[in-house]
């Protein structure tokens, strides 16, 4: 079988390792046979990769909520067309003997087609939508960029993969509120509070301004900020 694709690149079935509870690879024979609790991806070639060392991407199984396990979709496709179709583990992923080839072509058509009945533009969506797909997604769940970079196979500090980020209105919610908590905790109390603790000499005629109760003295002091720091103020 050819092993190159319709884009140049190679992605066979040997690029991925499905391991067990205790992180033991499963043979390929017994894969959908013995459950996975993660899938490697090892992908040899890479133009994010400076080092040569290749990209290592690795996800677990889950069970909760989850409509779309990547390691139970990857273990499903692999054991069906093994066992219907007589894949070997060196043969192409996606190129299944008697089925038409499965292309980006291929993801293009689908897409355009589910967004014509969505009632969406469909005429600038590819493939490649997926993954700006996937950093805006990423972006507003609230993953660092390294995060973003390294499972979307961008540069890193890509000036392109920022412009997909934007931070989902559930983030900006919580920016929005923290800059409003720490605003409303900035008072005199507080700040006046904190200059006693670090033992800071305020001029009597600035305390008597302030619209606040004076902090009682212990007994023996005669200037704030002498000796041991004085008692909290009164509510």
């Amino acid at each position: 079988m050819n092993r190159k694709t319709v884009t140049g690149h190679v992605f066979t079935r040997d690029m991925l390792t499905f391991c067990n509870a205790r992180d033991e690879p499963i043979p390929y024979m017994l894969v959908g046979s013995i459950p996975a609790v993660s899938v490697r991806l090892s992908i040899l070639f890479s133009k994010t990769d400076q080092t040569g060392h290749g990209r290592v991407l690795v996800h677990y199984r889950q069970e909760v909520q989850v409509s779309a396990c990547i390691v139970r979709e990857l273990e499903g496709c692999i054991s069906y067309t093994r066992d219907w179709f007589g894949m070997a583990v060196t043969d192409l992923m996606w190129a299944v003997p008697g089925l038409p080839p499965f292309t980006c072509e291929t993801i293009t058509l689908v897409m355009k087609a589910v967004c014509d009945l969505l009632g969406l533009p469909a005429d600038k969506i590819s493939a490649h939508s997926l993954r700006y797909g996937g950093a805006s997604t990423w972006g507003m769940a609230g993953y660092p960029e390294y995060i973003i970079a390294f499972y979307g196979a961008w540069a890193l500090n890509s000036k392109a993969m920022r412009v997909y980020i934007r931070p989902s209105n559930a983030v900006s919610v919580a920016v929005s509120h923290h800059m409003a908590s720490a605003e409303s905790a900035s008072n005199v109390t507080e700040v006046v509070n904190q200059l006693l603790k670090q033992r800071i000499v305020i001029p009597p005629e600035l305390l008597d301004q302030l619209p606040i109760k004076k902090p009682r003295y212990r007994r023996g002091l005669s200037k704030l900020g002498r000796g041991k720091s004085s008692s909290s103020t009164k509510s």
